[in-house]
């Protein structure tokens, strides 16, 4: 009997402690109460799944209308075959640019761009050069009244022998803006041959971290970035063999006013094809 009441009572203790716990209100989860807070130390849970995630940047003639104040800047866009040819014929074969208030006009050279660039309504334009030379060449200018024609470039280093070819991104150089003299509208293109260009001064041992972070981009093995690295030893200077300069883009950069008397501001810029 006295059994029997010992387990009625432990069978009356345990449907009352259900029954608090059912009553018991429910609350919201608070961030930092630590009271909510499980920590998993279980290491198969605990992998970085995305060690080998890079940011890429995407090529600059992805862009529709490039803003002024960026322009100058960004990367060679990568040859492919999206990209569109265009040759505009306005005084013979070349590049037309009908920017609102003013009309740019290279000759001899064809383009292409990876997405359609509203003129009529942008500061700027962004192409890569197909065919043609930018050397020796001219800008023409009508619609406006020129103020003033200004030409910058960037140049890169790259490292060509019987491994292949390396681009060294950690030498690139821009240069400074020089001022374009030219009349009636007329504008040659000058200071583009490699003897002229300027580029960023090195040390052997600049050249050789530079060498090493490119093959390392390239996910290299340890044996071939050796060999790189073995390549340019005894390299003294970026325009020492088997390092080579190179013109990466030009950019232009045209003010005055136009037909209404109305300031204007206008970027160009042209990408040398892909290596």
């Amino acid at each position: 009997m006295f059994n029997r009441i010992i387990q009625i009572s432990c069978i009356a203790v345990l449907l009352s402690a259900c029954g608090n716990e059912q009553e018991k209100p429910k609350r919201p989860i608070v961030l930092g109460d630590s009271s909510a807070i499980v920590t998993e130390t279980d290491p198969q849970y605990l992998t970085d799944f995305f060690s080998d995630l890079q940011l890429q940047q995407l090529p600059e003639d992805t862009v529709t209308s490039v803003p002024l104040d960026t322009i100058e800047t960004g990367t060679v866009a990568a040859d492919s075959a999206e990209g569109t040819a265009r040759t505009v014929a306005v005084d013979g074969k070349g590049l037309s640019m009908p920017f609102d208030g003013v009309t740019i006009f290279i000759p001899g050279i064809e383009v292409k761009t990876y997405s359609e660039q509203n003129l009529e309504k942008s500061h700027g334009a962004s192409y890569q050069l197909v065919t043609g030379d930018l050397k020796g060449n001219q800008i023409r200018i009508s619609g406006g009244t020129v103020e003033k024609v200004s030409q910058r470039y960037i140049t890169n280093v790259m490292v060509k022998n019987d491994l292949g070819v390396l681009i060294l991104d950690a030498l690139d150089n821009t240069s400074s803006w020089a001022s374009v003299k030219g009349q009636h509208g007329v504008y040659p293109i000058k200071g583009l041959e490699e003897s002229e260009l300027d580029y960023k001064k090195a040390t052997p041992a600049q050249i050789r971290a530079a060498v090493s972070r490119a093959a390392r981009n390239k996910r290299m093995s340890r044996k071939d970035l050796r060999k790189w690295e073995a390549s340019v030893r005894n390299v003294k200077s970026v325009k020492q063999k088997p390092l080579i300069l190179v013109l990466r883009s030009v950019m232009w950069k045209i003010d005055g006013k136009d037909a209404k008397g109305k300031n204007f501001s206008k970027q160009i810029r042209i990408d040398m094809p892909a290596l």
